[in-house]
């Protein structure tokens, strides 16, 4: 493998373990540990995040290794960036695992085969691991995957090129404005509607979220991510200790990963898989949330 490994942990050395597991078997060359400090009205997270950093010092194989250690809690959404921020004035791509997404082997060979493929193509900004629609009905094409405006992010893969510049405070954004745009993209309102109020409530800092930033920032580019067709990470995290990821009863907890063949199939263009988009949007965006005549009118009054 030739790619930079990043593995993001915090406080939860059961998962992180198991991550780490999953590097160590694929041996990369250069890897990146990026780790956020416990919060100070949670005392018990001290002991977690010392044991979960623990769990990356054993080191063995051949690896240079660059440990990024926050010294005070900097929250999801600044932990993450700053440090990916960091990453990437270093290398030029990237394989991003957070501490709850345990990859299948394949997983890594994926990513690496794709970062190099599509290394100087500003159409493709992220590569993910994840398919959210595999086993529940999804939709399924005849290449190993497909390009699609959602940039999923539960194991992933990236470029300097895409992320330099990149500001989760999404300073570009115009409210309304930008509420129209999506409008007009999704041909429908409640999905531009449900993507304007995520939007709102990272701005607000309702939610510490890097993510949705990221994603919308793709759209307004116009860039696309590939998404393959077998799922490739199993989001282990689900529970209380989750950020984000907290009913351990969500459909889409611990979906089994699977294998990728080799060599890959690739799509015959750079261009969306509608069907597959639109699945995503209904199944696990706007259509499986929502959008109520609050959200409604909310934008009926500009705010």
């Amino acid at each position: 493998m030739q790619s930079a490994v990043v593995i993001i942990i915090f406080s939860r050395p059961d998962t992180t373990a198991r991550v780490f597991a999953a590097i160590r078997q694929a041996r990369p060359a250069r890897l990146f540990i990026i780790a956020d400090a416990p919060r100070q009205h949670r005392p018990e997270e001290a002991e977690q995040c010392a044991a979960a950093r623990a769990i990356t010092e054993n080191i063995d194989w051949p690896c240079e290794v660059t440990r990024d250690y926050a010294v005070a809690n900097m929250g999801c959404r600044q932990r993450i960036f700053s440090g990916l921020s960091a990453v990437f004035q270093v290398v030029d791509r990237a394989i991003i695992l957070e501490d709850d997404c345990l990859p299948d082997p394949t997983f890594f060979r994926f990513c690496d085969e794709l970062l190099d493929r599509y290394a100087d193509d500003s159409r493709v900004t992220t590569i993910s691991g994840d398919n959210f629609a595999n086993s529940r009905g999804g939709v399924h094409g005849p290449a190993s995957y497909h390009f699609t405006r959602y940039t999923h992010i539960w194991g992933w893969a990236t470029w300097a090129r895409a992320w330099n510049g990149f500001d989760p405070k999404m300073p570009w954004w115009q409210g309304r404005r930008e509420l129209l745009s999506m409008w007009r993209r999704f041909g429908a309102l409640a999905p531009a509607m449900g993507w304007y109020n995520a939007a709102r409530h990272v701005r607000k800092g309702k939610l510490s979220s890097w993510a949705i930033p990221w994603m919308l920032t793709q759209w307004k580019n116009g860039a696309l991510a590939i998404c393959p067709e077998q799922n490739l990470v199993t989001n282990i995290g689900f529970g209380g200790a989750a950020t984000h990821t907290v009913g351990e009863q969500n459909r889409f907890s611990n979906i089994p990963a699977e294998t990728m063949g080799f060599p890959l199939v690739h799509p015959d263009t750079v261009a969306p898989n509608q069907a597959a988009q639109h699945w995503t949007e209904q199944e696990v965006f706007s259509g499986a949330r929502g959008v109520t005549f609050k959200d409604v009118r909310r934008w009926l009054l500009g705010k």
